[in-house]
């Protein structure tokens, strides 16, 4: 059986096309209930005020910067560091767009050289003499 990747793609795109619609939507919704439980939080008894912004604080938010990002992929690590190469691997798997970047690999090793110099992140050298970074 021969494979038409001309129909493949074209397929791929249509679902990717109804896909981010329905995203779009969802993320719209998401923002609206948000609001919401914020304007109704103040209706409610103290305990349960309390409960709802706890809850609406510890939902997690999509990283809106190349520095946000580099933060909580550094934060979700359980290693003992990653190169920037990884790091490029962890934002690219979770969906953080880097093609706004000529240079992706560049834009994050410059970040993290800024994050160095805030002394949020420090650097060390691998065993196998690869430069590693984590936070601090």
């Amino acid at each position: 059986m021969t494979v038409d990747y001309t129909v493949v793609v074209g397929e791929s795109k249509r679902e990717l096309e109804d896909l981010l619609v329905r995203k779009s939507a969802i993320e719209t919704r998401i923002r609206e209930v948000v609001l919401a439980l914020r304007a109704l939080a103040p209706l409610v008894p103290a305990a349960q005020r309390d409960e709802v912004m706890r809850y609406l604080a510890n939902i997690p938010q999509k990283p809106k910067t190349l520095t946000e990002a580099v933060i909580h992929v550094l934060k979700s690590s359980q290693s003992s560091g990653l190169t920037s190469s990884q790091i490029r691997q962890r934002l690219e798997h979770a969906g953080f767009d880097l093609g706004a970047y000529s240079q992706p690999l560049g834009a994050i090793f410059t970040t993290l050289q800024r994050l160095i110099k805030k002394g949020k992140v420090f650097r060390s050298t691998g065993s196998d003499d690869t430069i590693i970074f984590k936070l601090k």
